[in-house]
């Protein structure tokens, strides 16, 4: 049935266009615009700023994070009230990423256990979002099963629920929910090949700044929308949801978004295809894996690399990526061949070399964790001045934005290492030695980096009190 919702055009409403022409005639068909009422694009644009704030604090400033993601998800159920229009997975698709995100940061840290019952209640809230976002919910919107992003959203639930269940060592349901997360890539893969076989237009999709020009705003299944117009309106609604990433500069400023941003989303959605592709073989191989000795070591060694190869191949389909760039900086590290290679790609995600650097991203736990670790291996490998001070800058953000790293101790030793060296401060240096010695992690790179920085300490303590020898001596 035709729709009959009309639209009050005015021209601070930022939205979805889709831009659409017919080939049979070879004539241009006049722009096919889409819009939210304003009420609801004010509670959209709300939700975007309370999104940034969000990313931009340190997930380890705990209280103001949740406030903050808190008044992100309001702003989208608000925005979803008071919209109207039965075939728009969008917002529920974005409240699913923001469950599923946060269910993510309470894994890190050592207080898995007390966090397990919030991570369970924003996995089930995420699987109830992608399910109204699919339309195979009850509540939820018209059906769009089709729909890639909360297609992906759903089988990144399943290889978190897999990672806790291994974690708990509770092998059978860890097996169980990858071979969920399997069955769901075969769903994004036939969504993706959909979408590249579908109708195209001859003009590129565009989101554009302008309101709904017309009386009425259709639904996907209209039947005075056409399969082309329709093809262009999903690719667009895909489109500004991949926007919603970390590593978009666009996101800190009010700059309207460029004409071309859903020119490269087949190759996007390829390289995020491509990512949980290799992190669900990686999980898969983990579990399969010999209990220990020699043959254990040979296997993992080679399921690090052949992961390694999968995200440079997604890096290169989606190069903005921020997951994907952390996860091959995290990678290089725990292969252990160049620290700086790891360096380098951390320093292309956060344009390092350009002093141009992106808050939401630095703001973020993993990457500081990353460069700290990395920089503080080349600088034992080489001790230099140079690259003595990046690593005491990175340790000094750290300190600026309060975050800790309870449950990486080396990174621990290494900021009381570089800041006490800096400060001449003895009890940091005291702290480096106390933190290696209590040091419990099974990782062995880990505890080589701990025991390394605790010999650099005693040399420097040392020299400490050689000088305040020699200083006492000279008065």
């Amino acid at each position: 049935m035709k729709s009959t919702r009309t639209t009050q055009v005015n021209p601070l409403v930022v939205w979805i266009a889709a831009i659409a022409s017919l080939g049979a005639c070879q004539s241009a068909k006049p722009p096919v615009l889409y819009s939210l009422p304003e009420p609801s694009v004010r509670e959209f644009r709300g939700a975007k700023r309370a999104f940034v704030r969000w990313k931009s604090i340190g997930v380890e400033k705990h209280i103001e994070a949740r406030d903050t993601s808190a008044a992100v998800r309001e702003a989208l159920e608000r925005a979803i009230h008071l919209d109207p229009m039965e075939s728009n997975p969008l917002l529920h698709g974005l409240i699913g990423d923001l469950e599923l995100d946060l269910a993510e940061g309470l894994t890190h840290g050592s207080e898995l256990d007390a966090h397990r019952q919030e991570i369970d209640a924003r996995i089930d809230a995420a699987i109830r979002a992608y399910g109204r976002s699919l339309g195979i919910e009850e509540d939820g919107y018209a059906a769009r099963e089709d729909y890639i992003p909360a297609r992906l959203g759903l089988v990144r639930v399943e290889l978190l629920s897999a990672q806790l269940a291994s974690q708990t060592r509770d092998f059978a349901n860890e097996r169980e929910h990858l071979q969920r997360a399997r069955k769901a890539l075969q769903l994004v893969r036939a969504a993706h090949a959909a979408l590249v076989r579908g109708p195209q237009t001859d003009s590129p999709t565009a989101i554009i700044g302008i309101p709904l020009l017309q009386s009425e705003s259709p639904g996907f299944s209209d039947p005075a929308l056409s399969p082309l117009d329709a093809s262009s309106f999903q690719e667009n609604l895909i489109a500004e949801h991949l926007e919603w990433s970390v590593g978009n500069p666009r996101l800190l400023s009010a700059r309207e978004r460029p004409t071309d941003l859903g020119q490269s989303l087949e190759k996007r959605l390829r390289g995020r295809i491509l990512e949980l592709e290799g992190r669900l073989a990686l999980q898969e191989g983990q579990l399969d894996l010999p209990s220990a000795g020699q043959d254990k070591r040979r296997r993992l060694r080679q399921l690090l690399v052949s992961w390694r190869d999968t995200l440079r191949q997604a890096q290169q389909f989606d190069p903005s990526n921020v997951g994907i760039a952390m996860s091959r900086a995290h990678v290089e590290l725990s292969l252990d061949e160049d620290p700086k290679r790891a360096l380098t790609i951390l320093e292309n995600l956060l344009f390092l070399s350009t002093g141009e650097c992106n808050p939401m991203v630095l703001a973020m736990r993993e990457p500081l964790r990353l460069l700290i670790q990395a920089q503080t291996i080349v600088y034992l490998d080489t001790p230099n001045e140079t690259n003595f001070n990046r690593a005491r800058r990175y340790c000094e953000e750290v300190q600026n934005q309060a975050v800790l790293f309870q449950d990486a101790p080396d990174v621990d030793c290494a900021c009381a290492f570089f800041l006490g060296v800096h400060r001449r401060d003895a009890g940091r240096l005291e702290r480096v030695l106390a933190l290696a010695h209590h040091a419990d992690t099974q990782n062995r790179l880990t505890r080589e980096r701990c025991s390394r920085l605790a010999d650099a300490a005693r040399s420097e303590l040392e020299r400490l009190a050689m000088h305040e020898q020699n200083e006492r001596a000279s008065r």
